[in-house]
């Protein structure tokens, strides 16, 4: 399907790609700083492939999809990121032409990879763990629609495995090593990049529910802001209706900053083992990506203390006791 139908069909925006873009300069960047221009280039190609297919693909899976059609359309997209024999859909329907534009997409990201990264390192091989973990996430998270069976411990323990921060970064460091010899404290230091990376994108997915959270109630769908709140008492029901008391979204915030601060750990201990990565510029880049995920709740608040107490990355002793499930 092309760029433009899937553009008037709400599947696929503009920004998807204009953000990952920008995302993925900050990103790569302090890694890859050393890294010849054309390297670069390809390696920021895979990232935005990647994130765009992904992005597609979850549009198709909520709007089209049974959960059991959503399973295969994953499995099959996995299965093309991971270069594993799979095939295109042949049925000519609209949404088989969607899902394949996703499919093309995710084989672009193998693609590069298969240029630029060495296929028996060790960083390829977290790739391919990393993606099966995803997709994994990604099949818990339908299980949102059935509240009874999640609460705010189990979604930090299994469903925000659905967060693409560990595959967004193994590119990185695919083409890392596809390039040079990294020292065992190198390799090291890019696990600990990696984990960072992990959690300060499952903090984002906090943040994001946040500023969806009636469009999600909505829908049926119980985000971790409604399991938060349930396990806290935070919420009532009117005509029949869930409601979250907005106590539960501001201690959300500091449930994303948790997983944020103890990301930036992370990172600490491996700027004492790397060389080659410019630590203090993945930190930058992290920290303008906490403030782009809490863009569209930022917008709404009218009050600025809200405002200013919410970009002060901090947690409360009520979130505190979440910190052994993440």
């Amino acid at each position: 399907m092309h760029v433009r139908e899937l553009n008037e069909k709400r599947l696929l925006k503009r920004k998807h790609y204009v953000y990952a873009t920008y995302l993925a300069v900050l990103s790569s960047l302090p890694i890859l700083r050393s890294a010849p221009r054309e390297v670069l280039v390809d390696t920021l190609l895979g990232k935005v492939a990647m994130i765009t297919s992904i992005k597609t693909l979850d549009n198709i899976n909520d709007l089209w999809h049974t959960e059991e059609e959503a399973r295969l359309s994953l499995n099959r997209q996995l299965k093309i990121f991971l270069g594993r024999e799979s095939n295109f859909r042949e049925d000519g329907t609209e949404v088989g032409m969607a899902e394949n534009f996703t499919y093309r997409l995710a084989e672009i990201t193998y693609e590069v990879l298969r240029r630029r990264a060495n296929s028996n390192g060790r960083m390829f091989q977290k790739y391919l763990q990393d993606f099966e973990k995803y997709i994994k996430g990604q099949t818990d998270s339908m299980l949102q629609k059935k509240a009874e069976s999640l609460d705010i411990r189990k979604f930090l323990r299994d469903v925000n495995e659905k967060g693409v921060g560990n595959v967004w970064i193994d590119i990185d460091f695919c083409v890392l090593e596809g390039l040079m010899d990294l020292s065992e404290d190198e390799l090291e230091s890019l696990e600990l990049i990696g984990k960072c990376i992990d959690l300060v994108f499952k903090g984002c997915n906090v943040y994001d529910d946040v500023a969806d959270l009636e469009e999600d109630l909505r829908s049926g769908i119980y985000n971790s802001v409604v399991y938060l709140a349930m396990d806290k008492g935070w919420h009532y029901t009117e005509n029949g209706r869930l409601n979250v008391m907005n106590k539960a979204k501001i201690e959300a915030i500091r449930l994303g900053d948790l997983l944020f601060l103890r990301g930036l750990n992370y990172l600490q201990e491996a700027k004492k083992l790397t060389r080659i990565i410019d630590t203090e510029g993945i930190a930058y880049g992290l920290k303008i990506l906490r403030i782009f995920s809490m863009r569209k709740w930022l917008t709404r608040v009218s009050n600025p203390l809200t405002i200013a107490s919410a970009l002060m990355v901090k947690v409360t002793p009520s979130i505190m006791v979440y910190s052994e499930y993440i």
